[in-house]
């Protein structure tokens, strides 16, 4: 569901749909960005990890990373701040 989601949204983005512009996508935007959001750990050594799967993780950081660049919404950072935090913490120490 969370790859699924991003890669919906990430077509709307790219063509400057948001959810701050009104438009006939808004809701829908807004929709997937807030189940991307509540996905997303809020505790713990997985806080900001969106799922189980680091494929999905990174298609939703590239979304809410995507949407809060269009938008500058205070309420999109935190999230992907800590979508980007996790993938830094979940680095291996050789790289990749």
């Amino acid at each position: 569901n969370v790859a699924g989601t991003a890669f919906a949204l990430l077509p709307f983005l790219a063509a400057g749909h948001t959810h701050k512009k009104a438009g006939p996508y808004q809701k829908a935007v807004q929709g997937g960005l807030n189940a991307l959001v509540k996905t997303q750990t809020q505790v713990g050594a997985s806080k900001g990890q969106f799922g189980s799967e680091m494929y999905a993780h990174c298609l939703a950081v590239m979304a809410l990373g995507d949407a809060f660049r269009l938008t500058r919404d205070p309420a999109l950072k935190g999230p992907a701040q800590a979508g980007v935090n996790f993938l830094v913490a979940a680095q291996h120490d050789g790289g990749g």
